[in-house]
């Protein structure tokens, strides 16, 4: 098929099928308010009883070696103060961060987020620059510890969402303005349905200073118990905003995956969705919207005895085998039932012109994972970005309307992730790709650092397949999770003594503790591991993504579940 007929094709396929999906604030609101205080003062009690009795939710920003001082809360008292609110750092000592070394900022930043997460019960992920003084170099340091937001002081004067959220803005301070602001967020109203944010900051002391408790008083009774309000705290705007923008979708926003640990609130098609964590939402051409649920998670038998913080595999293992194969072909449906008889799962990587020409062919791959491979196959190396951009988007497309379902894994054309820039590896992740495999073998049996960048162990070569194995099966599991990855074509399965040795291969694991899985799948529990949100002496994590992650703790494997926390001696 010629690309001119394919593109007809494409646009007879897709051109109707586009969906309007929008996010709200819970509880499908279009307004939020949160408020922002710093120091933790005695008047912060004040301030918290004020906040709890109009239904408000703060954050409130600590310098935990101040505590226990004159004029300051002691560290014995926040928690119970600030429960259904949020404590976020402030620096342990509240010095000019940038005035100090970059070693020197590390260990406030570190220090304050050990210290108040033990008290917190929770990892504190928030923070507020002292004396409003930052830098590149601090933001950077701000991020090696996973801080999730760091707050500026310079006032919007508006109801914006934030531009970036190592520099957020708030729309002002409780001393200029606070009543035109509470007038004018009550009755806003913005165009369009899109959602907006009131957030306003200072320190308590300045109400006993100035003697004007009444201002913030006022502002709470005047935008309390709005029906179209959301009252959060700053963490709680920052995992929600989050949460919508890594969700996973098809590209004509007909299939919508919550891959977060947050329940969203949705618009879609003017109808209201409730999606929990790990839910996907269907729309059919009608513009309807149904939700697919999630599957139940349980708890395995772990491979070995599971030492604190050590993470399993779902099924309880500690190595992982997945297969990959390009370009499609006839041999696919054999190769297919083949994996399925030993419940191995495989990635299968092709042109959507090839399901344009054969649509019944994408019936082979339902118990299995479908991935692009460039609609044209080109090579990255060789390629502009906007023929890598329209290699991968009409492939994409095709793929995901014709398989419905959401296609978001990729394996290079002619193995290019060898050399492949940078600008390629952005644009397929700004695409909605999530990994990316090469052909390039590491003959290893480690999880891959870039998973843009995702070189196989080896080959799927019959003559090849047994020492593979006995390597495999020779790598210990008290260290890292071990992955076993095999790739190729279908059609390079000839001779029926190919057939023969790739059997032989999954009949032999079929009968060993590995987690077979898609590249897909595996690609996704990686991502959800290494989002975990750790305290910097890791003795609290808490999982913020819709995977189950498998974790052991004192000598038993345990399932963090969606924004669950568990903590260590």
């Amino acid at each position: 098929m010629d690309l001119a007929g394919t593109a007809l094709a494409m646009a007879t396929l897709i051109g109707s099928f586009n969906s309007d999906i929008r996010l709200v604030w819970p509880q499908w609101k279009y307004k939020c308010l949160t408020f922002s205080y710093d120091d933790a003062t005695v008047y912060d009690r004040k301030l918290v009883e004020i906040f709890n009795r109009y239904g408000m939710k703060g954050t409130f920003n600590v310098s935990s070696n101040r505590l226990d001082r004159e004029r300051y809360l002691s560290i014995s008292e926040i928690a119970e103060l600030y429960a259904g609110h949020e404590i976020a750092c402030h620096g342990k000592n509240h010095l000019r961060m940038p005035d100090i070394s970059s070693a020197e900022q590390e260990r406030e930043i570190v220090d304050d987020i050990n210290s108040l997460s033990r008290v917190a019960g929770y990892p504190v992920l928030g923070f507020a620059y002292p004396y409003a003084k930052t830098s590149p170099e601090l933001v950077k340091n701000l991020q090696k510890q996973h801080i999730a937001y760091a707050r500026i002081c310079n006032p919007t004067g508006d109801f914006r969402l934030p531009d970036a959220l190592y520099l957020w803005a708030p729309t002002g301070h409780h001393k200029h303005n606070i009543a035109e602001i509470a007038d004018r967020y009550k009755d806003y109203n913005p165009w369009g349905g899109v959602i907006s944010l009131c957030y306003i900051w200072g320190h308590s002391y300045e109400f006993n200073r100035d003697n004007n408790w009444h201002v913030i008083e006022e502002f709470c009774q005047k935008l309390a118990h709005h029906s179209d309000i959301w009252y959060a705290s700053n963490i709680e705007i920052v995992r929600y905003l989050q949460a919508y923008r890594s969700a996973a979708s098809s590209l004509d926003c007909t299939r919508f995956c919550n891959t977060s640990a947050v329940t969203l609130y949705l618009m879609v098609n003017g109808q209201k969705v409730k999606l929990a964590p790990g839910e996907t939402l269907r729309v059919d051409s009608s513009g309807s919207a149904a939700i697919a649920p999630r599957s139940a998670d349980s708890l395995p038998v772990p491979a070995v005895v599971p030492a604190d913080r050590m993470i399993f595999y779902p099924d309880g293992s500690r190595k992982a085998l997945a297969f990959s194969y390009d370009d499609g072909g006839a041999n696919d449906e054999r190769l297919a039932v083949l994996l399925k008889k030993y419940n191995c799962k495989g990635s299968f990587n092709f042109s959507g012109r090839k399901l344009l020409e054969n649509p019944a062919q994408t019936a082979w791959y339902q118990d299995h994972e479908i991935a692009t491979h460039g609609l044209r196959h080109t090579t990255a190396t060789l390629a502009s970005p906007n023929q890598i951009l329209h290699d991968i988007v009409l492939d994409r497309k095709v793929l995901e309307t014709l398989s419905e379902r959401i296609v978001n894994g990729h394996a290079w054309p002619n193995g290019s992730t060898f050399g492949a820039p940078e600008f390629a590896q952005d644009i397929l992740s700004k695409s909605g790709i999530i990994y990316a495999r090469g052909t390039r073998s590491t003959n290893a049996f480690e999880l891959p650092e870039n998973l843009m960048c995702w070189e196989p162990t080896a080959k799927a070569v019959p003559a090849a397949l047994d020492e593979i194995s006995s390597n495999f099966a020779a790598e210990g599991v008290d260290g890292e999770l071990k992955l076993c990855t095999v790739w190729g074509h279908s059609w390079e399965y000839k001779e029926e003594s190919d057939w023969q040795a790739l059997e032989k291969f999954c009949a032999d694991w079929s009968k060993k503790n590995v987690w077979r899985a898609s590249f897909g799948e595996i690609a996704r529990y990686i991502l959800a591991v290494r989002s975990l949100e750790w305290t910097p002496d890791r003795k609290m994590v808490r999982n913020p993504s819709c995977e189950t992650i498998y974790m052991g703790k004192a000598g038993k494997l345990c399932m963090l579940r969606p924004g669950e926390i568990i903590t260590f001696q």
